[in-house]
């Protein structure tokens, strides 16, 4: 018995038995790919970034020039109240933030490879939200 597409002659049987008898010992392109991952391989990257925004509770707008302080290093933040650090993912970092006429505020958390934390800093005296 033969199949037919548009009248012609298309595959035998025996055709079709040797290729699907030869096609399992080859890869099909529609089988899954090995891939690799950093979560397959237990890697994790060496350096990561922890991006903080600071801003007003009052008003929720920028502070710049706001400190933002580790254990190992100081920044200030820009004009859009962002600074940015270099940390090292899977570790814990703790960060102080403080401007002229905030309150201080702080954090400790293990970070991931890419953070954003947002501190909204009370004007001294504010009383703190609950």
């Amino acid at each position: 018995m033969r199949m037919l597409v548009t009248g012609r002659p298309l595959i035998g049987y025996g055709l079709l038995i040797l290729l699907m008898a030869t096609g399992c010992a080859t890869q099909s392109p529609l089988a899954p790919t090995e891939t690799t991952t950093p979560a397959a391989t237990g890697a994790i990257s060496a350096v990561g970034t922890l991006t903080i925004r600071v801003l007003s509770r009052a008003s929720e707008q920028p502070i710049a020039g706001a400190a933002i302080v580790t254990e190992s290093v100081r920044i200030a933040t820009d004009a859009t109240g962002v600074g940015t650090l270099v940390v090292t993912p899977g570790e814990e970092v703790d960060v102080q933030v403080s401007a002229a006429g905030y309150d201080t505020m702080g954090a400790s958390a293990v970070v991931g490879a890419a953070e954003r934390w947002t501190f909204y800093l009370p004007t001294l005296n504010q009383p703190a939200a609950n």
